[in-house]
């Protein structure tokens, strides 16, 4: 599914870096789940499953999709018109909203352009998509939960691997994250370091976290060069 920020392009290189220590967790938390594309490659790569993952956003729409699709047997659709998607636009929250919303819409920015099919059926590409990752939840045994909370609010229990996506800082945001407090969630992420394993993707952090991983990358908007960073609280 398209999704402005997802790591499916790095996916790979940031589960290779984690696996040592979701091995070893009885907990694995994404208070900024997206399109899960980490955990679902994670899933399918570590050895020693984590009793328990804790999967939120903020994004209302999305978790209804994510609960709808993986605990209610929501199919999403083949197609969808311009009329459906200017509906949906203006419409309440719901698993199918969440959906178009995202794989309809040019390089995946919520609702800000259909992209119209032409050699490329964007919304049979994101069932595809979604459908190959409710089966890969599916077929691990594992206390699994969806959540739409504000990260602030999400109950990560103490031991925990914690992997964060937040809105990065000087980009492009949209929909919920568009007045992202960067300096709290930083203090945050300091607070919750004292008893959890706490990794933040970014291009940047404050002085006193530190690279433990970096992935040279094209971004998908301008195609600029960028390195994406892994960073640790250096207590």
């Amino acid at each position: 599914m398209q999704y402005v920020g997802g790591k499916y392009r790095i996916r790979k290189q940031l589960v290779d870096f984690l696996l040592e220590y979701v091995q070893d967790a009885n907990y694995f938390v994404e208070p900024f789940c997206g399109s899960c594309n980490v955990v679902l490659e994670l899933l399918e790569n570590v050895l020693f499953l984590p009793q328990r993952v804790i999967l939120n956003d903020i994004h209302r729409d999305l978790i209804l999709m994510w609960r709808a699709l993986v605990f209610e047997g929501w199919e999403p659709p083949n197609n969808c018109t311009e009329e459906e998607y200017d509906r949906l636009k203006d419409s309440e929250p719901s698993a199918l909203r969440g959906f178009i919303g995202h794989s309809c819409s040019f390089s995946g920015i919520w609702f800000d352009t259909f992209a119209k099919n032409g050699e490329r059926n964007y919304c049979l590409n994101g069932k595809n998509s979604i459908i190959k990752a409710r089966d890969i939840f599916s077929r691990y045994d594992i206390d699994l939960s969806f959540s739409n909370l504000s990260y602030k609010d999400l109950f990560i229990p103490d031991g925990s691997v914690v992997y964060c996506d937040p809105p990065y800082i000087n980009t492009r945001s949209v929909g919920n994250f568009s007045n992202f407090d960067h300096e709290r969630f930083w203090q945050w992420v300091r607070e919750l370091s004292s008893k959890n394993k706490v990794f933040v993707s970014e291009y940047v952090a404050p002085e006193d976290f530190k690279s433990v991983l970096d992935i040279n990358v094209h971004t998908d908007l301008n195609r600029a060069k960028r390195i994406e960073k892994l960073f640790i609280y250096n207590s």
